[in-house]
């Protein structure tokens, strides 16, 4: 878990900055996305992780990376900017995968700036962690 975390910090501090045009933002953030999950395919470690794992037949939502050894889902929100509206969307992307898998997950680790994971873990960001728990979902917010 924690190489996949320091890939993901590495290559984001490497390339991403705050960018005003929204255009610019969304090409460099899809590049850390795709650099993360590149590295990642090269590193010969023995993880046994996928990417962009589909999270169910009629929807085209994906998730980032999924370890099968630990049932981990990985997602990536690299701009600081309205971390908390992928947040929320990725706990249900996880709670829809299991309803479609016989290979349930047991943890979301959502990566996100520093910022953003401080605001995510007060208030409604909190309260919806302990709530996953309810559901056999461990999450925890890594800031980057």
């Amino acid at each position: 878990m924690n190489q996949i975390i320091e890939v993901a910090g590495q290559i984001h501090q490497r390339h991403w900055k705050m960018t005003g045009n929204a255009s610019h933002g969304t090409k460099l953030a899809q590049q850390v996305n795709r650099e993360w999950q590149e590295a990642l395919r090269r590193n010969d470690s023995g993880i046994n992780i996928r990417f962009e794992v589909q999270i169910s037949a009629s929807l085209k939502q994906r998730i980032d990376i999924v370890d099968d050894d630990d049932h981990t889902a990985y997602e990536l929100k690299v701009s600081p900017n309205n971390g908390h509206f992928e947040f929320y969307k990725d706990i249900f992307k996880i709670l829809i995968y299991n309803k479609n898998n016989e290979h349930k997950l047991k943890r979301l680790v959502f990566i996100t700036p520093l910022a953003a994971s401080e605001k995510l873990k007060r208030g409604l960001g909190k309260e919806s962690v302990d709530v996953v728990k309810e559901y056999g979902i461990a999450v925890k917010i890594v800031g980057i």
